[in-house]
């Protein structure tokens, strides 16, 4: 699918939270405006435990581009127990916010 053929922007970005990869800090800042980007971090228990250092990476990457987390990351099982919870992580979003 052409990038220009949705009515909003679309990036496809491979290893997002890499160094020398500007792509997703230039988006946040241009997102917030003025006041800097705070960003809520949401991530998938699974997708963590699959990619070693990736909290470290994500961390370092915020540094290199002064963003910053709006409160801690919420980290949610992932899969099928994210599914059928009933809406307790859809809950735990919400109040982290």
């Amino acid at each position: 699918m052409p990038k220009n053929s949705l009515p909003y922007p679309v990036e496809f970005v491979e290893n997002a939270f890499a160094a020398e990869n500007a792509t997703l800090a230039d988006l946040l800042k241009a997102a917030a405006g003025a006041a800097g980007p705070r960003v809520f971090l949401v991530a998938d228990q699974n997708v963590i435990t699959r990619h070693d250092g990736l909290g470290s990476r994500i961390g370092a990457y915020f540094k290199a581009y002064d963003l910053r987390l709006k409160g801690a990351p919420v980290v949610l099982g992932g899969g099928e127990k994210l599914k059928t919870d009933d809406g307790q992580s859809v809950r735990r979003i919400v109040q982290s916010a």
